[in-house]
C-alpha cells in the first residue's frame, strides 16, 4: 500500500485470461474494504502494435462488470502512466 492509500498489484507479464482471472479471484473480493487499486499492467511497448491488449482487454473486462454498472466501482487509465489501470470502489 502506497502513501496515497492505494493498493499495488502487478499484472505485466500475464496473459490477458490470467490477469482477469487473478482480478476476479484477489482484487475484486477485496475492493469494499481496500478501496483503492492499482494494477500495473504495462504500456504494451513489446506488443506487435504497441497497444496495450493486457490493460485494454481487463478495463473492458471491468468496465463490462455487474460492480461497474451499478456504479459500485470505477476504472480508469492513470493519467500519469498509461501502463496502469487506477480502480476505485465506490459503494460505501
Amino acid at each position: 500500500v502506497g502513501a496515497d492509500g492505494r493498493l499495488t498489484v502487478d499484472y505485466h507479464g500475464l496473459y490477458k485470461r490470467d490477469a482477469i482471472a487473478a482480478y476476479e479471484e484477489m482484487v475484486l473480493p477485496i475492493l469494499p474494504a481496500q478501496t483503492r487499486v492499482a494494477i500495473i499492467t504495462g504500456k504494451g511497448r513489446h506488443s506487435r502494435d504497441g497497444k496495450s491488449a493486457l490493460r485494454d482487454g481487463l478495463m473492458e473486462h471491468i468496465r463490462q462488470s455487474a460492480q461497474y454498472r451499478e456504479r459500485k466501482i470505477q476504472c480508469r487509465v492513470d493519467p500519469k502512466n498509461g501502463g496502469i489501470l487506477l480502480v476505485d470502489w465506490l459503494d460505501g
